[in-house]
Order: structure tokens, then C-alpha cells, then sequence
């Protein structure tokens, strides 16, 4: 079993070199390092352990890594980067337009695909820590700044954004955007 707050990593790609190859880059970053060389075999792995990331081969021999992200993204949000040999823009459209969130082509540089492997961890880590102080019921006087700077970040749309949460109930800004609309003042 996965601990909790350790990175969980899923590696699909049907050449073990390669596996292995990325496994190494993964190594520094810490967590655990799963293996898959099929589509199935890799959403198997990842319904009985969700990953915390994905790297995720377009050609696999039993089905398209691009059907493979299309699966992950109706149930997973973690982050998926593509690693393929495929150079066209057809095949990075349709990896994007499936739900991968980055595309490296084969052949790769090591330090380069742990950078963008970086990001896209902190990127999924900033939005965990949205969501769960979202969900948190207390008050949080920090958290209602952050939501009002938000706010105001956007501008004369806010206003507009605000009666449809209104008509919607509090949506995904917790009600702030209502509140922010009784206070009577311009959101600039």
C-alpha cells in the first residue's frame, strides 16, 4: 500500500528500457515507481492505486495511450504527461484534447522531463490545497483575502460571474463572490 502524501508514480510505456529510463528520473523525486507496458494493465494499476502522476506512452500494444488518457481523465485528476515518439501535431492535439496535461517527445533529456515533471506535481499540489481549503467549513480569514483578491484580479467581469453564482448558489468561490457584490463598490 501507498503511504499518504507520498508521490505514487505510474509509468506506461511498452519498451522496459524506457520504463526504466524514466523510472530513474523519477527516482530523486521520491514516492514509488509502478511499471505498466499496456493500457489495460496501467488502468488496472491505476484504479487499485490512484498515482499521483502518469507517464504515458501513445503507442501501446493493445490499445492508443491517447484512449488511455481519454479513460483516466472520467475518474482521475492526476496530472498525465505524454512521452511518445510520435513528433506530429496531430498526435499532440489529440493527447491534449484527451486530457494530458504536457507532451515530450522521444528521444528526451533526463533533466528536462524531471522539470517538467516538477511542475506539473506542483501544480496538481496547488490545486489539492485549493480544493481542500475549500472544502473546509471553518472560516479562514487568509483564504477569504485570497478569494476577494481573486476577485478583483478579474475585474469588470467579476460582477457578471457574481449573479450567476448567485443564481447557482455559492459555486466553486464558497460565496465570496456574493458577498463581494453586497459590499456595493466597484471591483477594481
Amino acid at each position: 500500500a501507498i503511504m499518504p502524501g507520498t508521490p505514487h508514480f505510474l509509468v506506461v510505456d511498452d519498451e522496459r528500457q524506457i520504463r526504466r529510463a524514466v523510472a530513474h528520473v523519477l527516482e530523486p523525486l521520491g514516492g514509488t515507481v509502478r511499471e505498466a507496458e499496456s493500457g489495460r494493465e496501467a488502468l488496472t494499476m491505476a484504479a487499485a492505486e490512484p498515482p499521483t502522476l502518469v507517464v504515458l506512452d501513445l503507442g501501446l500494444p493493445d490499445m492508443d495511450g491517447t484512449e488511455v488518457c481519454r479513460e483516466l481523465r472520467t475518474w482521475s485528476d492526476a496530472p498525465v504527461l505524454i512521452l511518445t515518439a510520435r513528433h506530429d501535431d496531430q498526435a499532440t492535439i489529440a493527447a491534449l484534447d484527451a486530457g494530458a496535461d504536457d507532451y515530450v517527445t522521444k528521444p528526451f533529456s533526463p533533466p528536462a522531463l524531471q522539470a517538467r515533471i516538477r511542475a506539473l506535481l506542483r501544480r496538481a499540489q496547488r490545486s489539492a490545497r485549493r480544493r481542500d481549503l475549500q472544502c473546509d467549513p471553518r472560516p479562514n480569514p487568509d483564504l477569504e483575502r485570497h478569494r476577494m483578491a481573486e476577485v478583483i484580479r478579474e475585474g469588470p467581469g467579476a460582477a457578471q460571474g457574481c449573479a450567476r453564482s448567485r443564481r447557482r448558489g455559492s459555486g466553486r468561490d464558497g460565496g465570496l463572490r456574493n458577498r463581494a457584490v453586497r459590499l456595493g463598490r466597484p471591483l477594481r
